[in-house]
């Protein structure tokens, strides 16, 4: 159920109550929205961080500090479609397999596959080193054919 706000109220006659209240009613309604944390939180407070304008951070507090719940905002609504995958198909068995992905992170997500048809079985390889932000060097104990899914 929405419900409306207006910033104007309450209005008393007395400034010295409507004005602090006005305040804290517009500071609820931005989700304490701004480059610094709100003074004296309570516990399961949220707060929109926009100190860095390319990537918003919704925070929560709790335990004494601020957590990150939502980050990489870039100024809008958070989505899954920044995701991307890339599959790579090793042909030639190998122990050592190179996989360009292209997908500028140094924090890939990699799964591999004894096959290129199903049925697969995922498989462990012994090592993998994040080459660079768009290359990963997979070493396998035997020489194996197969595929690597990678989430980036």
């Amino acid at each position: 159920m929405s419900q409306g706000y207006d910033a104007s109220k309450p209005a008393y006659l007395d400034a010295l109550q409507s004005s602090p209240m006005r305040l804290n009613l517009n500071a609820l309604a931005t989700c304490h929205r701004g480059a610094t944390s709100p003074p004296d939180p309570d516990e399961g407070w949220l707060w929109l961080d926009i100190a860095d304008v390319t990537n918003y951070k919704l925070k929560m507090y709790l335990a004494g500090a601020w957590i990150t719940i939502l980050n990489n905002l870039q100024g809008g609504f958070p989505t899954q479609a920044g995701a991307s995958v890339v599959t790579h198909n090793q042909a030639i068995a190998s122990t050592s397999w190179t996989i360009v992905h292209n997908l500028n992170t140094l924090n890939p997500v990699i799964a591999f596959y004894d096959s290129l048809t199903a049925p697969k079985n995922q498989i462990v390889p012994q090592n993998v080193e994040i080459t660079t932000a768009n290359t990963v060097t997979v070493t396998f104990n035997t020489a194996i054919v197969g595929t690597a899914t990678v989430i980036g």
